[in-house]
């Protein structure tokens, strides 16, 4: 008996490929001013997905609706702003932000600036100012580098300032030495036992070991 044909399997359609979020996201630093401009500013642009703000300083690092946009995000998202200063307002926490959203294959779009990171001459765009923020960090270390040798040239305090005078310190090792507790020296000065350890150690009037011990059971 001939064997009957097989019916063609029939095979599922692929997936449809996941549509990719146009995002945005718009700062002002100060209850005072208005995110209007760039919200309108973002939907001319074509913005269509969530915008996330904030209204806070760009130097601060928590900044809740620039966190909840990172979070939201995905690979081959794209995140449009009115202007690169909305990231951050140092050059050095701009160009970190961009890095971060590229390690991730988010897109970024600056709209004043005309970068867009998903052609090669907003990628170049990107990397003059990466190269530029590492020059800015450079010069700022070599300024207070130099500014640290000529006090010390000149014989200024270079650092945070003492807690306490050199004769305040001597004062402290000889009531030390006289048989007051550490903390009854620390309440006198206003300073806590690490500070007065430390400044003995580093003044060179370090009072004899038996007496440099913590006071075991004072003042607990």
């Amino acid at each position: 008996m001939p064997s009957r044909p097989r019916r063609p399997v029939a095979k599922e359609p692929p997936p449809a490929p996941a549509s990719h979020a146009v995002l945005g996201y718009a700062r002002v630093s100060t209850g005072h001013q208005v995110l209007d401009q760039q919200l309108d500013a973002l939907a001319a642009a074509g913005v269509e997905g969530r915008v996330f703000t904030d209204t806070i300083s760009g130097t601060r690092d928590d900044r809740p609706g620039l966190a909840e946009l990172m979070a939201y995000a995905r690979a081959g998202d794209t995140v449009t702003v009115v202007a690169l200063d909305r990231l951050g307002r140092s050059l050095s926490g701009i160009v970190q932000t961009v890095k971060t959203l590229g390690e991730r294959g988010i897109v970024l779009r600056s709209l004043r600036e005309g970068v867009d990171t998903s052609t090669s001459t907003g990628r170049m765009v990107l990397g003059i100012f990466a190269s530029l923020a590492d020059y800015e960090r450079t010069l700022i270390g070599e300024r207070a580098a130099a500014a640290r040798e000529a006090a010390r040239i000149r014989g200024r305090q270079v650092g945070r300032p003492s807690a306490l005078t050199a004769e305040q310190v001597a004062m402290t090792v000889r009531m030390r030495a006289a048989g007051e507790s550490v903390g009854d020296i620390g309440r006198t000065f206003s300073v806590g036992r690490s500070t007065l350890y430390r400044l003995w150690s580093s003044s060179g009037e370090l009072p004899e070991a038996a007496t440099i011990r913590p006071d075991r059971g004072a003042h607990r």
